[in-house]
C-alpha cells in the first residue's frame, strides 16, 4: 500500500493563503456579531438607565407625598385628641349638671334631650 505523505498537494486541498483567508472571514463574522451584541447591550443599558431615572423621580415624589400625608395625619390626630378632650369636658359638665339637678329634685324630663350613658 502506497501512502502519499504529500497530502498538501492533493487536489481540493486549500492552500495556506486560502485557509488564512477563510479564518479571517470567520473572525470578521464573529466580530460583527459581537458588535451587534454590544450595540444591543448598550441600548438595553440606556433603557435601564431611563427606567431607573424615572423610578427615582417617582420615588422622590412619593416620598414627599408620604411626608405630607404623615404631617396631615399628625395634625388630624392632634385635632382629634383636642376634640375628644373637649367632648370629655362637656360630658363631665353635663354629668355635673345632671347631678346638681337631681340633688335639687328636678324631674329628669327637664334635663334636656335624652342621652346615652357611656
Amino acid at each position: 500500500m502506497c501512502i502519499d505523505y504529500e497530502a498538501e498537494n492533493w487536489l481540493g486541498n486549500p492552500t495556506r493563503e486560502e485557509m488564512l483567508e477563510h479564518h479571517n472571514k470567520l473572525i470578521e463574522a464573529e466580530n460583527e456579531l459581537l458588535r451587534q451584541e454590544v450595540d444591543r447591550y448598550r441600548k438595553n443599558q440606556a433603557k435601564l438607565i431611563d427606567m431607573v431615572s424615572a423610578l427615582t423621580i417617582e420615588r422622590d415624589r412619593l416620598g414627599k407625598d408620604l411626608e405630607a400625608t404623615k404631617t396631615r395625619l399628625s395634625e388630624t390626630s392632634s385635632q382629634s385628641y383636642e376634640r375628644m378632650r373637649e367632648i370629655s369636658e362637656l360630658q363631665r359638665v353635663v354629668s355635673q349638671r345632671d347631678a346638681i339637678m337631681r340633688d335639687y329634685g328636678v324631674p329628669e324630663v327637664f334635663f334636656g334631650s335624652p342621652r346615652t350613658e357611656s
